[in-house]
C-alpha cells in the first residue's frame, strides 16, 4: 500500500511539473509577442489556446509510457490520464470551434464600436458554419449513398474524425515545409557568408514589398481625406479615427499613380457607413501589414548587419567581434566575455549548425520514409516501430528520450511551417512585441487545432496505435468509426514526398518567378537577381544605423542616461537600440 501511495505521488508530482513548465513558458512566450496595446483578455485567450496545445504534446509521452506497462501496476495512473485527455482535447476542440473563431472575427474588422465588432463576429461566423455544415450534408450523403459507414451509435467519434482528417491535411502541407526548410535553415547557417547571401536575396524582396505597403498607407491616407466632403456630418468621427490611425503609421510619402485602393474606391459613388467600415478595414490591414513587412526588414537587416562585421572580425589577432550595434563591454570580465562571443560566432557556432543539419536531416529522411508507409505491413512499414520497440526492450527511459526527440522535433517541424509559411502574415508571431491581438488570436487557433491531430499521426508513425493503445487514441483516436477517416489518415501522408521534393529542388519559387508572380515565392527563396539590391539596401541601412550613432555620441547619451530622454530623441534612441534585440 505504501508502495502504491509514493508511486501514486510521484505520478502527480510529475503531472504538476509538467504543467508548471508549459504553463510557463506559453505564459512567456505570449507576453514576448504581444504587442503593447493587446488587452489582457486577448492574452488570456491565446494564453488558453496555446497551453491545450502545448499540454496535448507534452502528455502524450506520458501516456505512451503508461500504456507501454503492465496494466494492473498502472490501472489508476491510465483512468487519472483519460480524465486529462478527455478536459484537454475537448476544451481545445470547443475553443477552435467557438470562442477563438468570433475572437479572431471580432479583432479583423473595421467597426468602430464594441457592439458592432460583436455582431459582425457572430454574423460572419453563422455563416462561415452554415457553409461547413452544408459540406459535411453533402460529403455524408456522398458517402451514404456509395454505402461508406458514416456513423455509428455514437456521434462523439464522428465528431473527432471530422477534426483529425481536417488536421491532417494541414499538417501534412506544414510538416513538408518544415521538414524540408529546417535542415537548410541549419545548413545555410553553417557558413557566415552564405548566411549573408541568403539575407540579402530575401531583404531585397521585404524592402520592395515594404515600399509596396507604404505606399498604400499614403493611398487611403489620400482617400480619407477626400472623402470628408462626400459623407455625411454624422459620419464625420469615424473619418477622425481613420486620420488618427494613418497619421500613426505613415512615413516617407511615395508617389504613386495606379494602386489597388484608389481604383476600388474611385468606384464608390456614394460612402455610407458601410464603406466607412471597409475603408477602416483597409487601414488596419495595411497598418498590420506594414509592421510585419518592418519587423521582418528590421530583423533580417540587423542581422546580416552584425554577420558582416563578424566577417570582418574573423581575423582579428585580438580575437573580438567588433560591431556598432553593440557597445564596447566593460568591467573586469569584459576581455573574457569579448573571447567567448568570438568563439562561439566565428568557430564553434559554424560546426553546431552542421551537426544540426545533419541531425535535422537524418530526423526528415525517418519521418518521411515512415509516414509514406503507414499503410504498408513489414519493416520499412514498421521502421520507426523497430527502433521503438528495441529501445522499449533494452529500457524504457531510452525508448522515453527517443518519443521526445521524435515527437519534439514533428511537433517543430510542423509549427516551423505553420509560422514561416508564405501565408503566415495573418498569424505570423514577431518578437519583440511586435505582433498584433489578432494575429495572437489566430495562432492559438492553429497550435491548438493541430495538436491533437498531431498526436494521432505520431502515433502512427511509431505504429503504436497497431500493437497497443493508448488513452489518447481511446479518447481522440484516428477515427474508427469511419472508416474512410482512417484509411485517409493512413494514406494521405505520402503527399508530404511530393511536396517535400517540391520544396527541395525549389520548383514551385521558381515557376512562380517564371509567370511573374514573385509574391508567391518563398521568403527563403534564394533570388540571385536579388543579390545587387540587397547588397544596396545593406549599405543603405548601415550609412542610416551609423548616422544615428553619430547623433547619439553627439547628444553624449550612455546607456544610464537613456531611459531619462524623451520626445523626439527617446524614439530615436528606441529605434536603433531595438537593434541589438534582434542579434
Amino acid at each position: 500500500v505504501h508502495g502504491d501511495f509514493q508511486r501514486k505521488g510521484m505520478f502527480y508530482l510529475l503531472n504538476i511539473i509538467i504543467f508548471l513548465l508549459v504553463s510557463a513558458a506559453a505564459f512567456y512566450l505570449v507576453l514576448f509577442y504581444a504587442s503593447k496595446k493587446t488587452t489582457w483578455f486577448t492574452v488570456g485567450v491565446t494564453f488558453v489556446g496555446w497551453l491545450m496545445g502545448f499540454l496535448i504534446i507534452a502528455l502524450l509521452p506520458l501516456d505512451i509510457y503508461l500504456s507501454s506497462r503492465p496494466k494492473e501496476k498502472v490501472q489508476d495512473s491510465l483512468e487519472d490520464v483519460k480524465i486529462y485527455w478527455q478536459i484537454l482535447y475537448w476544451t481545445s476542440y470547443l475553443m477552435c470551434w467557438t470562442l477563438i473563431p468570433l475572437m479572431c472575427a471580432y479583432l479583423d474588422n473595421g467597426h468602430f464600436s464594441v457592439a458592432n465588432k460583436i455582431y459582425y463576429a457572430f454574423k460572419y461566423n453563422f455563416c462561415y458554419y452554415l457553409i461547413i455544415a452544408i459540406v459535411v450534408f453533402v460529403l455524408v450523403v456522398s458517402l451514404l449513398f456509395v454505402h461508406i459507414k458514416v456513423l455509428d451509435k455514437q456521434k462523439l467519434p464522428f465528431l473527432v474524425s471530422l477534426g483529425n482528417t481536417w488536421g491532417m491535411v494541414q499538417i501534412v502541407f506544414f510538416l513538408s515545409y518544415g521538414l524540408i526548410e529546417l535542415p537548410k535553415y541549419f545548413w545555410r547557417s553553417r557558413s557566415l557568408q552564405e548566411e549573408l547571401l541568403e539575407i540579402k536575396c530575401n531583404i531585397a524582396r521585404i524592402d520592395e514589398e515594404l515600399k509596396e505597403s507604404r505606399i498604400d498607407i499614403e493611398c487611403l491616407a489620400k482617400i480619407t481625406q477626400d472623402v470628408i466632403s462626400q459623407v455625411p456630418e454624422e459620419l464625420y468621427p469615424y473619418l477622425e479615427i481613420i486620420k488618427d490611425e494613418v497619421a500613426g503609421i505613415k512615413g516617407d510619402v511615395l508617389p504613386y499613380s495606379d494602386n489597388v485602393y484608389k481604383e476600388k474606391y474611385d468606384k464608390i459613388n456614394k460612402f455610407t457607413y458601410d464603406t466607412i467600415v471597409d475603408l477602416h478595414y483597409d487601414v488596419l490591414y495595411c497598418a498590420s501589414q506594414n509592421r510585419r513587412l518592418q519587423c521582418i526588414f528590421d530583423q533580417y537587416a540587423q542581422r546580416a548587419l552584425f554577420v558582416q562585421d563578424c566577417i570582418k572580425s574573423e581575423s582579428s589577432p585580438e580575437q573580438v567581434i567588433t560591431s556598432f550595434l553593440q557597445e564596447p563591454r566593460t568591467g573586469k570580465y569584459a576581455q573574457m566575455l569579448n573571447k567567448l562571443e568570438w568563439y562561439w560566432y566565428i568557430k564553434i557556432k559554424p560546426i553546431l549548425n552542421i551537426f544540426l543539419a545533419v541531425m535535422a536531416a537524418i530526423f526528415a529522411i525517418i519521418i518521411v520514409i515512415s509516414e509514406c508507409t503507414l499503410g504498408v505491413s513489414g519493416f520499412y512499414g514498421h521502421f520507426v516501430f523497430d527502433i521503438f520497440r528495441s529501445l522499449l526492450t533494452d529500457s524504457y527511459a531510452k525508448a522515453m528520450v527517443f518519443t521526445l526527440l521524435l515527437l519534439g522535433y514533428l511537433s517543430s517541424c510542423t509549427f516551423y511551417g505553420i509560422f514561416n509559411f508564405r501565408i503566415s502574415g495573418f498569424y505570423g508571431l514577431y518578437p519583440n512585441h511586435q505582433t498584433d491581438p489578432s494575429n495572437l488570436v489566430y495562432s492559438s487557433l492553429y497550435i491548438a487545432k493541430l495538436a491533437a491531430p498531431l498526436c494521432v499521426n505520431f502515433l502512427m508513425v511509431i505504429h503504436f496505435e497497431t500493437n497497443q493503445q493508448t488513452v489518447f487514441d481511446q479518447v481522440a483516436g484516428k477515427g474508427a468509426s469511419w472508416d474512410f477517416a482512417s484509411s485517409f489518415l493512413r494514406y494521405f501522408p505520402c503527399v508530404i514526398l511530393v511536396i517535400c521534393s517540391l520544396l527541395l529542388f525549389e520548383i514551385c519559387s521558381k515557376s512562380m518567378k517564371c509567370l511573374g508572380l514573385d509574391e508567391y515565392t518563398y521568403y527563403n527563396y534564394r533570388d540571385v537577381d536579388r543579390l545587387a539590391e540587397g547588397t544596396l539596401v545593406l549599405e543603405t541601412e548601415r550609412t542610416r544605423l551609423v548616422k544615428e550613432r553619430a547623433k547619439l555620441n553627439q547628444l553624449g547619451l550612455g546607456s544610464a542616461s537613456r531611459a531619462a530622454i524623451t520626445g523626439a530623441d527617446a524614439k530615436l534612441i528606441e529605434d536603433y537600440y531595438q537593434a541589438s534585440l534582434f542579434l
